[in-house]
């Protein structure tokens, strides 16, 4: 799962068009995403979001799809971002937090999340997609809305609180060494 980041050589564009196989956007939903995030090159910008909760029950963190104005994380299955990540993700991730993604075969979009907000202290942008709404009364003829929105995040990830305070060490002493993400990405 973790070579879906590879810090490619061939990728020369600033920007990364992530999206899975099933994933059906418009080109001006793609187009719309991509000018949100020239405006924020530091952050992800895309459609599916998702949300953390802690689980009291089960005394651990669990994740939601539900359909709210909550959400902390933005999937990498249609999203755009820095392609300075995938470098980020391939040589500086720890092995074990890559190694877990893999063994689990999933979950590498959240560990993707959990590293841009850790270098940027910031949560990502989700972006709405077009509605298609079908009227099936009286044979009317399918429907579409006009707008596509930004929607801004309730919280956002914190890496500290999900991995502690020692997890984050490697990416402090990371940006330290390179005097800060803006000047990485300039």
């Amino acid at each position: 799962m973790s070579s879906r980041f590879q810090a490619y050589e061939t990728i020369v564009t600033d920007a990364v068009l992530s999206l899975d196989e099933d994933t059906v956007l418009s080109t001006t939903e793609v187009d719309f995403a991509f000018t949100v995030w020239q405006s924020f090159p530091e952050r992800i910008v895309g459609y599916p979001a998702r949300s953390h909760f802690w689980d009291a029950n089960k005394e651990r963190w669990g994740y939601t799809s539900k359909w709210t104005n909550d959400y902390s994380m933005v999937l990498t299955g249609a999203a755009i971002y820095h392609r300075y990540y995938h470098y980020l993700y391939t040589n500086v991730l720890p092995a074990s937090l890559k190694s877990m993604v893999d063994q689990l075969a999933n979950c590498e979009d959240i560990l993707m999340n959990f590293l841009v907000s850790a270098v940027t202290k910031l949560p990502p942008i989700k972006v709405t997609q077009k509605k298609q709404y079908k009227e099936t009364m009286m044979g009317q003829r399918k429907m579409t809305t006009t707008t596509v929105m930004i929607q801004p995040p309730r919280r956002s990830l914190n890496a500290t609180a999900l991995i502690g305070p020692q997890g984050s060490d490697w990416l402090s002493s990371f940006w330290a060494k390179k005097g800060g993400l803006k000047s990485s990405l300039v």
